[in-house]
């Protein structure tokens, strides 16, 4: 005070300084009191504005959401049908709004796009104008990772933050982890690079699906105990661990070879495998099993019946016929 009195400050000047002066707190340290908007907001969500996206099957679409700032794992055996899943999901999220870059490391960007035909549109052969149409209509919300093969999470990050740059993406799919260039013994990669993704999403405020495969099923408990769940992904426990949600699919084999044989022996006439093939087919051949969902209330499983024409997937909520999301 003496030395800024003898420097010619005058006592309103040194009042000011005190009464202006601020917290040299760190960055990271914030009163619990600046978040009571975003705490409102959680318990009472003002329509339209949770953020996030849903679902497209009416007996799951209010119980799962995917959030900003999150990773989610699909997982499930070889042939389960996850990347399948998957792409109806990211269908009715581009529906929502959402603005998608998917890195299928696994499927030529042309086969990707054509399952999404058939999804989008609820057809099995579409026309070459739908097919435009259809196009047309992915080209305003869809951006796909060219590449087939292995690719470094560093890469894949560039381009995926040029996409949220230039063109706003906040969704964004790699299919799978076992394509990111790190092996099946290499825990250490595995952290790394999912922990990388994990920083990237909650850093820029984007949702990242990561695909991973389940270790080998044990079915000589039953059919539930071959249902993925949190701790069947392939791979270091940090995988889960740093996961968000984690959605496993299963898919009855058993059950559609039933299906099949009934459908054989009722094409031939016989009357009782056709009534035993309406009773199969009331059956859902696929689970899709919410085993983690950390900002979320619900974990549970859900049957999906699967259509093999147009690739949809329905809940018994869901019109038994599937829907188009881009009316013809």
């Amino acid at each position: 005070m003496n030395e800024c009195r003898k420097a010619g400050i005058s006592a309103n000047e040194i009042r000011h300084a005190f009464d202006a002066a601020a917290t040299l707190d760190p960055e990271e340290l914030t009163r619990a009191g600046a978040f009571t908007d975003d705490v409102i907001n959680l318990f009472w969500p003002k329509a339209g504005n949770e953020p996030g996206y849903c679902l497209p099957w009416q007996k799951v679409a209010d119980k799962l959401r995917f959030r900003p700032g999150e990773l989610t794992l699909w997982t499930g055996a070889t042939g389960a049908g996850k990347s399948q899943v998957l792409s109806h999901a990211v269908v009715a999220m581009g529906e929502q709004g959402a603005r998608v870059c998917v890195a299928s490391l696994e499927m030529l960007p042309g086969q990707l796009l054509k399952r999404a035909v058939k999804q989008v549109g609820n057809v099995d052969r579409p026309t070459e104008p739908y097919i435009r149409e259809v196009m047309n209509s992915l080209d305003q919300w869809l951006w796909v990772f060219g590449q087939v093969g292995k690719a470094g999470v560093t890469r894949i990050l560039e381009v995926f933050e040029y996409a949220r740059c230039r063109y706003g993406t906040d969704v964004f799919v790699i299919d799978s982890l076992m394509r990111l260039g790190v092996g099946s013994e290499d825990y250490q990669g595995q952290e790394k690079a999912v922990f990388e993704l994990v920083s990237w999403a909650v850093e820029k405020a984007v949702h990242v699906h990561l695909v991973a495969h389940a270790r080998k099923a044990d079915r000589s408990n039953g059919p539930a105990h071959a249902i993925p769940d949190a701790e069947d992904v392939k791979g270091t426990s940090e995988i889960a661990s740093n996961a968000a949600n984690i959605v496993g699919i299963w898919r009855n084999r058993k059950l559609e070879d039933e299906i099949r044989q009934a459908g054989e022996a009722a094409a031939k006439g016989d009357f009782s495998a056709d009534a035993k093939l309406r009773e199969l087919t009331e059956k859902p051949p696929v689970i899709l099993n919410v085993a983690k969902q950390r900002n979320g209330t619900f974990e549970g499983k859900v049957g999906l019946w699967f259509n093999v024409e147009t690739f949809q997937y329905r809940s018994a909520h869901d019109h038994r016929d599937g829907r188009k999301h881009l009316p013809s």
